[in-house]
């Protein structure tokens, strides 16, 4: 195994025969899951897990290397902003096709056009005498 392979907790090297992964995939839950830090890599002795991996990724050559961004917490908030991206890529596309045309926001703008035509958008709304829309209510 590479000597830059990652490590455990403590420096140690990981068993060459078991293909190390990040922590955050699948990990292990029982009584003891809150009271220990969670590492940034783990293993797995069962080698029915393991060969669904390799079945999944292949056989790595080496342990993984370590990178930045593989701590557990750097790799939760890769995660959190990978959904609000995708999140905010699908509102975008909704409202690209239209979905939100038929939204009813609960206003309507009943200015006569002559306020159309004295405002310039550029403070406050302008009406005319009489006119009674109340849309500029703050």
């Amino acid at each position: 195994m590479s000597d830059e392979a990652v490590r455990d907790m403590s420096g140690r090297r990981f068993p060459a025969h078991l293909d190390t992964r990040h922590s955050d995939e699948g990990w292990w839950h029982d009584a003891h899951r809150y009271s220990r830090y969670q590492p940034w890599y783990t293993f797995d002795r069962d080698r029915g897990r393991r060969d669904a991996y390799r079945n999944r990724r292949g056989t790595p050559d080496d342990h993984q290397l370590p990178e930045p961004g593989d701590s557990p917490t750097d790799r939760a908030l890769a995660r959190r902003r990978e959904y609000w991206r995708r999140r905010a890529q699908e509102r975008r596309r909704r409202f690209l096709a239209g979905e939100f045309a038929a939204e009813d926001i609960g206003f309507s703008c009943t200015c006569p056009p002559r306020c159309d035509a004295l405002d310039d958008r550029s403070g406050r709304p302008v009406h005319t005498e009489g006119c009674r829309c109340s849309c500029d209510l703050c």
